[in-house]
């Protein structure tokens, strides 16, 4: 139960973001690393608030600082440079490829996420597939170039680019962020704010000055947009990293993989697509190698148990 509201509370928030990040860029405010500081700074203070409302948070928080198996008490700056790392660039990439193609075309690339992830996953931790992942990945490869006939007038290098450095940014953080996670369950806001520390000052060298340029220009400030896309990425990196937390990375990879259909299908509809055969014929695929792999997945676990 808890897996499908957090799938629920994932879905819902990254049509939110997506959405509402592409109305911010279309009103003219580009500026997607100093969209990604400000949606950390609202991942800290949301958990920050989670922690304070909740009386058994601070019990919880202490609870997963002890050590599991031999781990540290505190995970080390070392630990945890590599997936704040890939934190930024998942966030900044995602926000750039949006400004340069629509949101069907972004999450159509991003679905190849799946195959990256459960590659990288086998390399890093010797994950195990079950018999018919292979299969399941297969058929999300089919499904991918089916989608990618829907909106191939909309394809650019730019935007290409962007999205293939997502991808491998969310593999390299779902895998190595799992392994993080599994050892230290009450890492995450360091993980937050590390990435905050460390691209922040970035950010601000790059994007300050034509920011403030931008004002001076009388350029829009969209503050109701610009929440709503702050909420809904909110939402969706702490739904996404409790998933993860949830999941092993092959199958979070396929939750993200279907999310990706959900955002394409909706992606389409509000950019006036039509929704062509071979979009409903990806679509259809993709839901089938989700079955595949779950169906695998079910049956390695009962032999195992």
């Amino acid at each position: 139960m808890r897996v499908l509201a957090t799938i629920a509370v994932l879905y819902t928030a990254s049509v939110v973001n997506n959405v509402w990040t592409k109305r911010v860029m279309a009103m003219g405010f580009r500026f997607p690393m100093l969209l990604s500081c400000l949606g950390l700074v609202s991942q800290i203070a949301t958990l920050s608030a989670a922690r304070l409302a909740s009386p058994s948070g601070k019990k919880r928080e202490r609870e997963s600082s002890k050590p599991r198996g031999g781990a540290a008490e505190c995970p080390s700056v070392a630990m945890l440079l590599p997936v704040s790392l890939a934190t930024i660039a998942a966030n900044m990439f995602h926000r750039v490829a949006l400004m340069h193609t629509t949101i069907p075309v972004v999450h159509t690339v991003k679905s190849a996420t799946v195959v990256a992830t459960a590659a990288l996953a086998y390399v890093v931790r010797r994950e195990l597939w079950p018999s018919t992942t292979g299969v399941a990945l297969v058929i999300f490869g089919i499904a991918t170039a089916m989608l990618s006939m829907t909106e191939s007038s909309a394809l650019n290098a730019e935007g290409i680019s962007a999205c293939l450095i997502c991808v491998a940014a969310a593999s390299f953080r779902a895998v190595c962020g799992k392994s993080v996670l599994s050892a230290h369950p009450g890492a995450l806001p360091k993980m937050q704010l590390l990435s905050l520390a460390l691209f922040t000052p970035v950010a601000l060298v790059i994007e300050g000055q034509r920011l403030l340029d931008y004002a001076s220009a009388g350029g829009q400030f969209p503050l109701v947009d610009i929440s709503l896309a702050l909420l809904g990425v909110t939402f969706m990196e702490l739904g996404d990293m409790y998933l993860l937390m949830l999941l092993d990375p092959t199958t979070h990879s396929i939750a993200n993989g279907l999310r990706s259909l959900v955002l394409v299908s909706i992606g389409s509809i509000l950019d006036d697509g039509a929704v062509s055969m071979y979009f409903l014929a990806g679509s259809f695929t993709a839901i089938l190698g989700v079955f595949v792999h779950s169906a695998a997945a079910h049956r390695q676990k009962a032999k195992i148990h």
